[in-house]
Parts: structure tokens; sequence; C-alpha cells
């Protein structure tokens, strides 16, 4: 489970996914600061944020979010995940997705939501491969320097 002191971790990880927007809605680095008031919006038990370790060294984090605010959706939640660049295309990803199923159930949580553009095609394949489907496709909904890009939303019952 993350604590406040991985603020600052979780902010270099995300940082390092804002070059070149084709993963991440952010473009502006976040600070240390930012992250820990983040992690103090998750509620461990029903919104946990988890700090992914190698060899007791922190390479990645997932979080399970509120999808909407509105109390019908409690089942519902948005998953994300970030890898430290030097370890993406190991399979840590796959470990991460499998090991959030069981972290989700244990909160309640039905419905796994991840938002994703179009263009990041390593992580469209990598929730596909763990079971998500297209639930839904946004065309140019967010724009970055380099373009607009298109959500896909993809889903899983767990």
């Amino acid at each position: 489970m993350a604590e406040p002191a991985d603020g600052a971790f979780i902010a270099g990880v995300q940082n390092e996914a804002i070059p070149g927007g084709r993963v991440t809605a952010q473009t502006e680095p976040y600070t240390a600061q930012e992250r820990t008031a983040w992690l103090a919006t998750h509620a461990a038990a029903q919104r946990p944020v988890f700090i992914a370790e190698l060899a007791g060294e922190p390479v990645g984090m997932l979080s399970l979010s509120d999808w909407h605010p509105r109390q019908a959706y409690a089942i519902t939640a948005e998953i994300s995940v970030y890898l430290s660049k030097t370890y993406q295309g190991q399979g840590l990803g796959r470990q991460i997705l499998t090991f959030a199923d069981d972290a989700a159930r244990q909160c309640g949580i039905e419905v796994l939501l991840a938002v994703i553009y179009h263009v990041n095609a390593p992580s469209l394949a990598l929730f596909a491969k763990a079971g998500y489907a297209q639930w839904g496709y946004l065309p140019h909904v967010a724009r970055h320097a380099e373009g607009p890009r298109d959500i896909c939303i993809l889903g899983k019952r767990l």
C-alpha cells in the first residue's frame, strides 16, 4: 500500500510518461506534494494505491480510483498502472494487473475501467491480454502538442 512518503516516486514514474503525449493526459510534471495530496484522497480500504517493487526497489504503481462520484458507480473503479521505463516489457505489467483483480475484489469493486489513448499500443495490448475489452471510444477528446488524442475505454467485470 502506498504511503505519503511514496509521493515523490509516484510523481517521478508518472512524469516519465508525459513526453510524447502517448500515455497520459497530464502535460506538465507533477510535484511530490501534488501526488502526496492525491494519495490522501484514496481510502486504502476502497480505492487503494500500491507501489510495485522488485528486489525492494519501487518500479511502478497501481491505483484504483473512483470512476464517478455518484453512489451507484461505487462498484466501478478506474485502474491506472505506471511502470518505470527501465522495467517495461518484462512482464511486470501483467503481474500488476493480476494483482489488481484480487485487490479490487477485496475492495468490493466489481468492474474495472481503463482509460487509454488510442496511440498507446503497448498498454492496449497489455490490458487486452489481461481480459479487458473495449467498451467505449471517444474521438478527439484530448489535445497534445503532438496532436489530438482519442480515448479507448477498456472494461473488465470481475
